[in-house]
């Protein structure tokens, strides 16, 4: 039988309708699920409480507030330094004065046979039960103890001296995170300075290239020209690297990747310096927070001497218990007890003369070791003084010196108008013209590093620097208390600290 035309017509044509659906089906699959790519991307960037202020774009400078803000938030040595101050202080707590009884309670069920009367009359109904329950509650309470005042100054000494350390803590990291902020804009700075000096000497020796053709110029010129450009694509070569490993530690501090994008603020200036050395010098005693333990350590010290004398006085403490038991021909079914007590030592102890002595012995090596910071602080707030005069007195020096190169690159052009000077001799000009300006910029921000540690050493660093918002004392508190609130926070790993990698690698920007 020959085949039906229509049925073999019909194959072929199914096959590539079959083919053309599961090619539609194929790309509107892969469409849509673009769109749902496209979807949860653009819900995550807008989500809420998930974008970070310092991962700024090429366009986005990053404030420094914002830097010390994430540092504060982030860092675990934060973490760390306000478990060590709670931890100091829980271990006052039993010393804390308030109503505290010391409760006991004790239950007992036993069960014995045979059970036996007792041979008081015979018509005594009085046995010895086969099962007895007994339930004992005792409480006790002190109520006077000899030195409660001393007691109190000696909590409020070791409360400030814990305090104290979790603000130094604090302050070393503000002045680390300022520090690497205006290292990084140091650097970033330099290596501008240095590309566009790159640019200008290239420029240059094209020019003398031009010059050799039109016969004004010799080969020297362009030696010498060639040789300028290797000295600043060097000095641009290493103000890159410096720029790469300034950011890359600022990128640590803010614990991001070394090699995140950094774009910084240029017109940052740092906090105010004390008006002179006197004030440095009396603002650093008042607030430094060592000096401020120290001194917390004597008022500790002289508290302890109070309560090691005063051991011997009258302890007043009151006792309550009840007992509810099975009744017995010997015993009624429950008791209850009421005491006040006296306790008054005769004689001293060596216990109590060791501790008189250890804290007669601590007051006095506190003091001694107050003293010793004191002196050694004074010169430290002097050199820091005199650290930030003479970067202030660089400026100055700077600022005239590209005066004065501003001036010789425009008599030489003016020079070589008349031809009475070279291309080389210009570019010579320009150059020290571009190394001018960038020791300007680099003394400029030194000025404010140096701010930055007059202001650390004072005790001031982080007091009032963001102006209208919390102090970073307030700011670490707060992270730290989001950090218990979340979970999975290991603050005993803070210790351990990844160890800095290379910084990343790279020749200079285009």
């Amino acid at each position: 039988m020959a085949p039906n035309p229509q049925t073999l017509s019909a194959q072929p044509g199914t096959g590539k309708m079959r083919s053309s659906f599961q090619s539609y089906a194929v790309a509107g699959l892969g469409i849509a699920f673009a769109i749902v790519q496209l979807g949860v991307a653009a819900w995550a960037s807008e989500a809420p409480g998930k974008s970070d202020p310092t991962a700024s774009g090429p366009n986005t400078a990053v404030s420094l507030d914002e830097c010390i803000h994430r540092s504060l938030e982030h860092n675990q040595q934060i973490q760390l330094a306000a478990a060590q101050r709670d931890q100091s202080m829980a271990k006052l707590i039993p010393r804390q004065p308030s109503f505290r009884p010391t409760v006991e309670a004790s239950a007992s069920q036993s069960i014995e046979t045979p059970t036996a009367s007792l041979p008081l009359t015979p018509e005594s109904q009085f046995v010895l039960p086969w099962e007895e329950h007994e339930l004992r509650i005792r409480a006790e309470q002190t109520l006077y103890r000899p030195g409660g005042g001393a007691n109190r100054s000696q909590i409020e000494a070791d409360t400030s001296q814990a305090e104290s350390q979790f603000r130094s803590a604090v302050d070393d990291l503000v002045q680390s995170v300022m520090k690497a902020y205006f290292a990084a804009l140091q650097a970033q700075t330099g290596e501008k300075v240095a590309l566009d000096a790159v640019d200008d000497v290239s420029q240059n020796v094209a020019n003398v290239r031009t010059l050799i053709q039109a016969g004004q110029a010799v080969q020297l010129d362009l030696l010498q020209a060639q040789l300028a450009l290797r000295d600043v694509q060097h000095d641009a070569f290493v103000a890159t690297r410096g720029r790469q490993e300034a950011e890359a530690n600022l990128n640590r501090l803010l614990g991001r990747p070394e090699n995140t994008l950094v774009s910084l603020d240029p017109n940052t200036q740092p906090p105010e310096p004390p008006a002179s050395l006197e004030d440095a010098v009396r603002t650093a005693f008042r607030a430094r927070a060592d000096l401020r333990e120290s001194r917390a350590e004597i008022q500790s010290a002289q508290a302890g001497i109070s309560l090691a004398r005063q051991e011997n006085g009258p302890t007043i403490s009151a006792q309550a218990g009840f007992v509810l038991q099975t009744r017995t021909a010997l015993q009624n079914d429950n008791e209850w007890m009421l005491r006040a007590l006296i306790s008054i030592p005769v004689l001293q102890t060596a216990e109590q003369q060791s501790d008189v002595a250890q804290a007669v012995a601590g007051l006095k090596a506190a003091r001694a070791g107050l003293a010793l910071q004191e002196d050694g602080l004074a010169a430290i707030v002097r050199k820091a003084w005199d650290d930030l005069q003479i970067a202030r007195d660089a400026v100055d020096r700077d600022s005239t010196a590209v005066a004065a190169q501003q001036e010789t690159l425009r008599a030489a052009q003016l020079k070589r108008r008349v031809g009475d000077e070279t291309e080389t001799g210009i570019a010579q000009a320009r150059l020290k013209l571009e190394k001018a300006m960038s020791q300007s910029a680099t003394d400029r921000f030194d000025v404010a590093l140096r701010i930055i540690e007059l202001r650390h050493e004072c005790g001031i660093l982080s007091d009032q620097l963001l102006p209208g918002a919390e102090t970073p004392i307030a700011i670490a508190r707060h992270a730290v208390d989001s950090a218990r609130a979340s979970p999975g926070v290991n603050v005993a790993s803070a210790a351990v600290r990844k160890p800095p990698g290379p910084p990343p690698s790279g020749g200079m920007r285009p």
